[in-house]
């Protein structure tokens, strides 16, 4: 999967700057790393890679492209790349690698100007396991406690993918609104949709906004009953949070479509968003296991939309087995893959590369670590993909991380 990729950028002579080649989070500077202070009247070039795809499984053929850097008084005349597999350097403006193992390489950029002026950025590419593998993942860590007596009743998180936020709703009985905590449960904000209606909202995602840059997308899919005629979905533009102390916001600025299955109402918990065009999927509950995953292209706002049925699933047996019922699901930021959890179980879906989300549901699962959580029904990838994050019903619960193992990049 292509997904969208970020450059990361370093300027200086000789300076190092570590990232990852999709982009995300804040580098330090390496304690290596040393800046040739000699005096020289000819300003160095500035170093930036792009790369495409950003993250992925092996074989991964990666675009290296550097022609976003730049020399504000002369021209860059060499531009040098290596890729941290043993392989030979190479050279140009935009050079092609592909990586043949999972690892985690670290990318280096040398430019040269015309007065022999250096500069250097540098980035680690991540490779996944391929598609036929099952990635390996760490034991569930709790790395804090949710403890606003307001948040009684998660069922449903997303991870920011420009914030250090994770987003959060409670299920049915609460009003129209989500919450914002850090990473280790803090309470950020307090946002209100007004005008909203809170029916029984149950998952949530982030995806793209048709209008650009990030949305909430948030599901109010419940149906115990099995009587709705249709499920709505609010697409809220991913609010900014500021301020060291937490913030009650209200915002009207939001989408909603409704969605119709097209065979009859079902309950539902597990909805997601495709990260590289907007598309929607729901995972049905029943309670005899026998789940419906049902598709529909990015609606646009206002937009009644009738589904259509891309997956069918069995909860309960294996290579699902555990409990019956699916309660959360999320894409992968590069929508490489899909988790979706049960009460007890947690499930990973490897996407072939250029396949969709479809064929993604015909690969052989992965069953991943899941812990021990009361009425478990929230789960979400990290903005880098790297691990994913849960959180159970109830007060005072603890926010649990998961991580993937990957060797250290070379």
């Amino acid at each position: 999967m292509t997904g969208r990729a970020r450059a990361c950028t370093g300027a200086a002579v000789v300076v190092a700057f570590f990232a990852g080649c999709g982009g995300g989070g804040s580098p330090d500077l390496p304690p290596e790393a040393a800046i040739d202070t000699t005096p020289s009247r000819n300003l160095p070039p500035e170093a930036k890679i792009d790369a495409a795809p950003s993250r992925g499984a092996a074989p991964l053929a990666v675009r290296f492209d550097s022609s976003s850097s730049s020399d504000r008084d002369g021209r860059i005349v060499d531009s040098r790349w290596s890729f941290g597999d043993g392989s030979e350097d190479a050279y140009g403006v935009v050079v092609s690698h592909v990586f043949a193992a999972a690892n985690s390489y670290r990318i280096r950029l040398t430019m040269i100007d015309d007065q022999a002026d250096k500069a250097r950025a540098e980035c680690t590419m991540t490779v996944l396991p391929p598609v036929n593998e099952c990635p390996a993942f760490a034991a569930p860590v709790a790395v804090g406690t949710v403890s606003d007596e307001r948040i009684n009743e998660c069922s449903g998180l997303a991870w920011s993918r420009t914030q250090n936020v994770l987003w959060l709703h409670n299920d049915s009985g609460d009003s129209a609104r989500v919450f914002a905590i850090s990473g280790n449960g803090t309470l950020l904000a307090v946002v209100t949709l007004s005008g909203a209606t809170a029916h029984d909202w149950e998952d949530m995602a982030m995806g793209p906004y048709p209008g650009g840059g990030d949305a909430l997308h948030i599901a109010d899919i419940g149906d115990n009953a099995a009587s709705r005629s249709y499920v709505r979905i609010y697409r809220v533009p991913e609010p900014a949070i500021t301020g060291a102390t937490p913030q009650n916001l209200a915002v009207a600025n939001f989408d909603s479509f409704r969605l119709v299955y097209p065979d009859r109402p079902h309950n539902a918990e597990t909805f997601m968003v495709d990260p590289e065009n907007g598309d929607v999927y729901i995972v049905t509950k029943e309670k005899d296991g026998r789940s419906t995953v049902f598709a529909a292209a990015c609606p646009a706002n206002g937009a009644v939309v009738t589904m259509h049925a891309v997956a069918s699933l069995v909860f309960g047996v294996e290579p699902l087995s555990g409990s019956p019922l699916p309660t959360g699901g999320d894409i992968a930021p590069d929508g490489s893959m899909v988790i979706i959890r049960t009460y007890n179980r947690a499930f990973l879906f490897r996407r072939p590369l250029g396949g969709s989300l479809a064929d993604a549901f015909a690969m052989p699962p992965c069953r991943v670590p899941a812990p021990s959580e009361y009425q478990g029904e929230a789960i979400a990838f990290a903005a880098d993909g790297a691990s994913y994050w849960t959180l159970g019903e109830g007060a005072n619960q603890s926010l649990y991380r998961v991580d993937m193992i990957l060797p250290a990049a070379p």
